[in-house]
């Protein structure tokens, strides 16, 4: 099955260089200090944050007086096509430390020392690019409990593929690819900072050639810029609607 045909385009039509329909919202819930929902193509996520809130322990500390994020990634036993046993596995415990890192490395630290922020992440449907989803819709919900962040933390996967117009050796990267394209080739994660342009954390799920390295790099950066162009977006029509209810008051 070719995942790239000869005009150049997806199974679904979409271009080398096309995301998937992004859909995000705030505020979701009362409960939590802060909630948010993300989709990319199938792909569904909610977060949750609790914090911040005095640590529990020294021993969950990363350092004396220091701001510790912790994460908990959970799936709901139909996300996929194989009915999931367990909520968390391996797979999860692996997702939820690299949410964690990429979270603490956007929260404004020395503004919470000593304070730990728990984040929840739950994904209901699962459709290639999870764990881009998780970080993205965990960032969405530390902005809209009041975490001081220094920027927003953006995350995208990018897919080097053996396509029509090329052979095993000659492969052409795709960005956020869903589940059958990622199946096909080698899937990267990548979570940035836009605008201070910055990686904050980087996961292949298979080994890729050096030679293919930089073009999936740099198509999963690209998607990192234009995620941040929609949420950015989102947190802005979410702020204008909030003070348009609470200036009627």
């Amino acid at each position: 099955m070719e995942l790239l045909s000869n005009e150049g385009l997806r199974q679904d039509g979409r271009t080398t260089t096309c995301l998937r329909a992004m859909k995000c919202k705030l505020g979701l819930y009362d409960r939590p200090n802060g909630s948010a929902f993300m989709q990319m193509g199938n792909t569904q996520v909610l977060a949750s944050v609790y914090g911040p809130k005095e640590a529990r322990s020294v021993k969950s500390t990363t350092g004396l007086g220091e701001c510790v994020v912790t994460c908990a990634v959970s799936r709901v036993a139909a996300c996929s096509a194989e009915r999931l046993r367990k909520p968390r596995d391996q797979r999860t415990r692996a997702t939820s430390n690299l949410v964690a890192g990429a979270l603490q490395a956007a929260v404004r630290g020395s503004k919470y020392a000593g304070s730990q922020i728990d984040v929840f992440v739950q994904v209901i449907q699962a459709d290639g690019g999870v764990t881009a989803c998780c970080i993205n819709a965990a960032c969405l919900a530390l902005l809209h409990a009041g975490i001081e962040v220094n920027d927003y933390v953006t995350a995208c996967t990018a897919s080097a593929v053996p396509t029509a117009a090329h052979t095993s050796t000659q492969t052409c990267a795709l960005v956020d690819a869903c589940q059958s394209e990622s199946s096909g080739g080698c899937e990267v994660t990548v979570a940035m900072l836009p605008n201070k342009q910055r990686i904050v954390a980087l996961h292949t799920c298979h080994p890729l050639h050096q030679s293919q390295f930089d073009a999936v790099l740099d198509m999963a950066l690209f998607g990192c810029q234009q995620l941040y162009q929609g949420m950015h977006a989102e947190v802005q029509n979410f702020l204008k609607q909030h003070h348009a209810i609470m200036s009627h008051r």
